[in-house]
């Protein structure tokens, strides 16, 4: 089966405990990307955060960021799709509205 777009996480998944790509998978992601394969980050991080491992991989595809509140295109340098929380969500996040 030959995939066209493989996603990858960072922190847990892609990064070692160091944050840092392991030389074996920096060697399998340029393989399949010489096979024709799209890769893509998808992270918990901002895109500030991840740039550095997207340069490292040479990518061109946008990065799901922030656990997939906005869809990042470092080409243009611009933010694709934002999905903004809403104000229950803030809430509900930030813990704001709970009483002691």
């Amino acid at each position: 089966m030959r995939y066209r777009l493989i996603a990858f996480d960072l922190d847990g998944t892609l990064l070692n405990r160091n944050k840092q790509i392991l030389p074996e998978s920096l060697t399998a992601i340029r393989q399949m990307q010489d096979m024709g394969c799209r890769i893509m980050l998808v992270t918990g991080r901002s895109h500030r955060e991840a740039y550095a491992y997207y340069q490292t991989l040479a990518l061109t595809e946008p990065m799901i960021c922030c656990n997939g509140s906005y869809i990042y295109q470092p080409a243009q340098q611009q933010i694709l799709h934002p999905l903004p929380l809403t104000h229950l969500q803030t809430e509900k996040n930030t813990g704001a509205g709970i009483s002691a």
